[in-house]
């Protein structure tokens, strides 16, 4: 099944279209700095909040918003787990070394 963009999903209006992409975004900075919230807790609640944004502003389907979050998880993922990996490799050639 194939999906197309909207870019204009609430209204005609594109900055009120932006302001409620933003709004997972905004979220978690007001979960972290504001709320003080824990970062797992606040990247799990805006993980879900995207996830209502996708489907039902933008008209996603479940599956592909579910897709893409996971598409997200592992592109970010992992370079950290190379920058992780090259680390442990360092450290035990400096062991090894003294």
């Amino acid at each position: 099944m194939h999906w197309l963009h909207n870019y204009s999903a609430v209204g005609s209006s594109l900055s009120l279209t932006a302001m409620v992409a933003a709004l997972p975004i905004f979220f978690l900075f007001w979960a972290l700095a504001y709320e003080r919230m824990k970062g797992y807790l606040a990247a799990s609640w805006t993980l879900l909040l995207m996830l209502v944004v996708a489907v039902f502003a933008y008209g996603m389907p479940g599956w592909a918003a579910v897709s893409a979050a996971l598409l997200g998880m592992a592109s970010g993922l992992w370079p950290i787990g190379w920058i992780i990996l090259t680390d442990v490799f360092s450290a035990a050639c400096l062991a090894n070394a003294s």
